[in-house]
C-alpha cells in the first residue's frame, strides 16, 4: 500500500507516524514531490515502484482528484462517501460508505 496526497510531504509522514500508521504502507508521496492529484505522476510512480501494473492498481479515495488520478493512470478507481469531498462526479468502479466494508470487500475479493 502507499499514500499520496497533495499535502506537503513532511506532514503526510508526520501524520502516518501520530496514528502509527507508516509501518503499513511501502511508499508516502506528498505535495512538492510530484504534481497534484489528479495528475497520475504520484501513481505512476507508486505503481513502478512497487511493480504494479494498472490493472492490480486500486486507487481509493475521497475526491474527484484521487478518482480522476485513477483514470488518469488506467488503474481503478474506489470511492469512499466520506472525507474530502461529498460527491465525486467521476463514476467509480467500486464505492463504500465505510472503511471496514472496503476491507471487507477487499480481503473477500482480492487477497486470496
Amino acid at each position: 500500500m502507499a499514500v499520496i496526497s497533495n499535502k506537503l510531504h513532511e506532514p503526510t509522514l508526520a501524520l502516518l507516524e501520530h496514528f502509527n500508521l507508516a509501518p503499513l504502507f511501502s511508499m508516502a508521496l506528498g505535495g512538492g514531490q510530484v504534481k497534484p492529484k489528479p495528475h497520475p505522476e504520484g501513481l505512476h510512480r507508486v505503481m513502478q515502484a512497487l511493480d504494479y501494473g494498472p490493472d492490480t492498481t486500486w486507487m481509493i479515495g475521497d475526491s474527484a482528484n484521487d478518482l480522476g488520478t485513477a483514470r488518469a493512470a488506467g488503474a481503478h478507481g474506489v470511492y469512499l462517501t466520506y472525507g474530502y469531498t461529498p460527491a465525486a462526479p467521476e463514476i467509480p468502479e467500486l464505492t463504500f460508505d465505510d472503511f471496514p466494508a472496503l476491507t471487507e470487500y477487499f480481503l473477500t475479493h482480492h487477497l486470496n
